[in-house]
């Protein structure tokens, strides 16, 4: 079976999102940060909805998997995974 190969631009910027996905929001929201493991909670409302940004843990698990796919993607991820 034959690899798709993709520019690596476009590699650069999937990982410069993925990466993006830590940054805390411009703007803050008042809403409380609601715990979704409880069914009991309404869906309906704003505060309900899951924060806009991703834990930083889990987006550098994601830079660090996208390494191990080839050496394209390890081009790619790599300067984002090591990014202060």
């Amino acid at each position: 079976m034959k690899q798709l190969e993709f520019p690596p631009e476009l590699l650069y910027s999937i990982c410069a999102h993925v990466y993006a996905l830590a940054l805390p929001p411009d703007q803050p929201t008042l809403d409380p940060l609601v715990v979704f493991n409880d069914d009991r909670l309404p869906t309906g409302h704003p505060s309900s909805c899951p924060p806009n940004y991703v834990p930083e843990p889990v987006v550098r698990r994601s830079l660090a998997t996208l390494c191990l796919v080839n050496r394209d993607w390890n081009a790619a991820a790599k300067p984002w995974l090591w990014h202060k």
